[in-house]
């Protein structure tokens, strides 16, 4: 840390002004030392982002421990700021000459919540139009070694460094706090000219993409692929490729931020259907609302617009944006099922986004309440048994999923019926083989799909292909084998989540599926779509397969009516989940020809009702 004797004890707490009606942020000016020791010095000034063609750099940091025992001296006063922002500071300066370098926690007032809300929308332009990003990772050895010998392998050629010290070195570099932050998504993806620094080592974003193509199992790993991606979208100016807000939420989900509220307003930037607003003037924007009710905004292009107000609560936040995205907009005290909790960690990830025939409106009496349409919901059946397999494991660890097969294949083997009810029962191996196909969805790493084509010609070749695939990953399971490409492949989708058994509607034999690891006995299982799955399924040509388009409710009140187009009653959202549904007398095996099918109907309806 500087040293201090030297500074005037005269000096007195910084004291923000309001921001000009004209200026968007302030930019620091870092005044030149030739003594890496000496205390920092800056000034503040406003700038119009718009007007002014300022050359200034921004920081991308982690404030670190909210301690605030470091003063930086501020236009004659000081300001208390944390020890990393202090560092960082500190490895910045120029010897000769003054540095302008934008800084969050010092350009914006940190105590005012109308300030705060009147800069983050300019958060994506600030990034955007700076010279550089500096990329502050911290003070330490471990880190900074392992930047030194990374930007030294991505420098020689590829057979001269093993994939095995990348892999290491990368290890070691993401476990740093900046790289689990929310904000530096956006940071990052913005600028051109990303720089990243820890202690006295430097090296070029461009050598970070470079190493990340080797790749590594890891939560963080996958959320800097998809950074690198979105970065290279927006330095080539793809302007197509930007993705939803809702998209760029279930990516990087495991990212963490201080203020639950952030969880939004640091990825809106990124997101190409909405707009952050400055909400400085919501209590005049209150009063109209009162008056005429709320209405969708849009911003430009269309672009659904989110205020940005931390004086409203996580809950209210989330709950709005859902809503405005839809088209609508209310306030509720409470969070209804379908609205995302996005504070809480991901434990699974999606299995699918909104199908195309799905549509959604909030009920004008009571607008918690979500009405779905489609062109029809199928009322598949309910869950019977959720005990029957342990959850999927979080963490890659082949010998561990191996395991869970065993453990669930096993557990399934013991729940058939009676030697004497030969009608039903089933040999072991044929039981592993539901158990995989339900698994696999019937697709494959290799693209071999069970689901190519709905005539008769293209089902065989691609089933035929299919199967094969199907065969040698149960005779690998028995075998005590290890499959690495299919166990990486499943858990991509599996982790969190946990098999199941349901009775279809016509109550033929009990099921498979999975869904997720709060799924209860009784809970509902609606597939939406057309019918063309239903009519493929009665041919006798294949077992049904939602193709991960499924959901899980929980009904709160009424009776099923299949002569009726709307469910009644109100259901809570549990969850998507992925069935398999085997007609018949007997349950076929699924690496052999299969014998007949017998026809199945399935109740369905047009509307149903989420709260």
């Amino acid at each position: 840390m500087a040293q201090w004797e030297n500074i005037p004890h005269r000096f007195v707490p910084y004291k923000y002004l309001p921001l000009s009606s004209n200026a968007h942020t302030r930019i620091i000016k870092l005044h030149p030392s030739l003594d890496p020791l000496a205390p920092i010095r800056c000034s503040l000034f406003e700038i119009n982002l718009d007007h002014e063609k300022s050359e200034y750099d921004a920081l991308s940091y982690t404030w670190g421990i909210p301690s605030f025992t470091e003063e930086l001296i501020v236009d004659q006063c000081y300001l208390m700021i944390t020890p990393n922002l202090m560092y960082a500071l500190q490895r910045f300066p120029m010897p000769t000459e003054n540095r302008m370098i934008w800084v969050d926690a010092i350009c914006i007032n940190q105590e005012d919540n109308d300030e705060k809300s009147r800069q983050i929308p300019f958060m994506r332009q600030i990034y955007r139009s700076a010279s550089s990003v500096l990329v502050w990772l911290g003070i330490d050895e471990s880190g900074s070694d392992s930047l030194r010998r990374l930007h030294h392998y991505t420098k020689q050629s590829g057979s001269s460094v093993s994939t095995a010290e990348i892999t290491r070195e990368l290890g070691n570099i993401t476990g740093l706090p900046w790289f689990h932050r929310r904000w530096i998504i956006q940071e990052v993806v913005l600028n051109p000219n990303v720089l990243l620094n820890c202690a006295d080592v430097s090296m070029p974003w461009v050598r970070l993409v470079q190493a990340l193509s080797t790749g590594i199992a890891t939560e963080v790993m996958s959320s800097l692929v998809t950074m690198t991606d979105l970065w290279k979208d927006w330095i080539l100016r793809k302007d197509d490729a930007q993705p939803h807000l809702f998209n760029l939420l279930a990516l990087f989900h495991g990212s963490e931020c201080q203020d639950a509220r952030d969880m939004i307003y640091a990825l809106a930037g990124l997101a190409s259907d909405v707009q952050l607003r400055d909400n400085s003037d919501r209590k005049e924007r209150s009063k109209e609302t009162e008056e005429r009710g709320i209405e969708k905004d849009t911003g430009n292009h269309g672009r659904t617009v989110i205020p940005v107000d931390y004086t409203i609560s996580a809950e209210c936040l989330y709950y709005e944006v859902v809503c405005a995205i839809r088209q609508t907009a209310d306030q509720s005290d409470q969070m209804p099922s379908w609205v995302p909790d996005w504070r809480k960690p991901k434990i699974r990830e999606p299995l699918w986004f909104s199908p195309s025939d799905i549509q959604g409106y909030l009920e004008p009496h009571n607008r918690s309440i979500l009405t779905i349409n489609s062109s029809s919901i199928h009322l598949l059946g309910k869950v019977t048994n959720n005990s029957v397999s342990a959850i999927f494991p979080d963490i890659y660890v082949e010998s561990e999923i191996h395991k869970w097969f065993l453990d669930t294949w096993a557990s399934l083997s013991e729940l058939q019926p009676s030697q004497d009810n030969a009608h039903q029962h089933q040999p072991s191996e044929y039981i592993l083989a539901r158990l995989v196909n339900t698994v696999l969805n019937e697709k494959t790493p290799y693209g071999h799909n069970g689901l190519t084509s709905f005539n008769m010609e293209g089902f065989h070749k691609s089933w035929v292909e299919y199967r094969g695939y199907l065969q040698k990953v149960c005779e690998d399971i028995q075998q005590g084998t290890i499959n690495p490409e299919f166990y990486k492949y499943t858990w991509n989708y599996m982790k969190g989540r946990t098999i199941f058994i349901w009775q279809d509607a016509a109550k033929s034999q009990p099921q498979y599926g999975f869904g997720p690891s709060h799924t209860q006995p009784g809970d509902t299982i609606l597939a939406p779509g057309s019918s063309t799955f239903q009519a493929f399924f009665n041919t006798g040509m294949r077992p049904l397969n939602t193709n991960r388009s499924s959901f899980l409710l929980r009904r709160s009140s009424g009776k099923f009516d299949s002569t009726d187009r709307v469910l009644p009653g109100n259901f809570r959202l549990v969850g998507d989940c992925q069935v398999m549904l085997y007609s018949g007398r007997t349950i076929h095996d699924l690496t052999k020809e299969s014998d007949d099918y017998a026809p199945l109907g399935f109740s369905w309806f047009q509307q149903l009702s989420i709260s």
